[in-house]
């Protein structure tokens, strides 16, 4: 009898602690159906895919009590790519392309985590590859010689401004302004909600546009649905 009680008083000291244990190894993780979801869309795991060339990994991620900030791709516990929403403060449901080339065969673990604004990292999304053919080298760079050039006087000239359609930011948090038309380009800066700006090119495809924003006129890319324009941004030229 006296047995019986004194593992009764064991096991209430006891279970109390291990469940404090398990609930603190979690960390910033999102549990299962909380936080930040992502599902890799394609290709599917196990498929066979050449050294060399270029892979697309397809996610998408929802936050049904969030938004969506970024989304990053890792390849055998590396961090390769980081994407981030052109909506400053994030989306409710983010999807992207991102890149990656295999240089040596064997099995690829692929793993993808979403961040939600307040820096909840999701539950992994994973799939495993199998690269197949050859390795690359690394590329050998040639020794070149430079000559030392003569001085000559150097006239500078002041740039002339070039023609544009003017616009205005209409988004409530801001928009990235990224180096090139592209989700996975790095961001170069920002600009605010009724931040006028001017349109000087646009890519082939028209849902970018380069603009000169700022003080100093800095240059960059931006997805061209999220201004007001003044006047017909397809009629830009295509630039680079």
């Amino acid at each position: 009898m006296r047995l019986t009680r004194v593992l009764g008083w064991m096991l209430i000291v006891i279970l109390p602690l291990l469940a404090a244990c398990e609930r603190g190894g979690e960390g910033s993780v999102a549990e299962s159906g909380a936080g930040p979801q992502v599902v890799i869309v394609g290709p599917p795991s196990g498929t066979r895919i050449p050294t060399g060339q270029v892979v697309e990994i397809h996610s998408t991620a929802n936050d049904e009590a969030g938004l969506v900030q970024r989304i990053e791709l890792h390849i055998n516990g590396e961090l390769i790519a980081e994407d981030t929403t052109p909506i400053a403060e994030g989306q409710a449901s983010f999807s992207v392309v991102q890149r990656w080339v295999p240089i040596a065969s064997g099995s690829v673990q692929v793993t993808v985590y979403a961040y939600n604004a307040q820096g909840q990292q999701s539950q992994p999304a994973a799939i495993t590859l199998e690269a197949e053919g050859e390795p690359l080298l690394p590329p050998t760079t040639p020794t070149v010689t430079k000559a030392t050039p003569e001085p000559t006087a150097t006239v500078e000239l002041s740039p002339t401004p070039e023609a544009g359609i003017v616009g205005q930011v209409n988004v409530q948090a801001g928009l990235n302004v990224r180096g090139e038309p592209s989700l996975t380009a790095a961001r170069i800066g920002g600009v605010n909600l009724n931040d006028a700006v001017t349109a000087i090119a646009r890519n082939e495809a028209g849902d970018w546009v380069r603009i000169r924003f700022g003080p100093d006129n800095q240059e960059g890319w931006v997805v061209a649905e999220f201004i007001t324009w003044e006047g017909d941004v397809q009629s830009l030229p295509i630039g680079q």
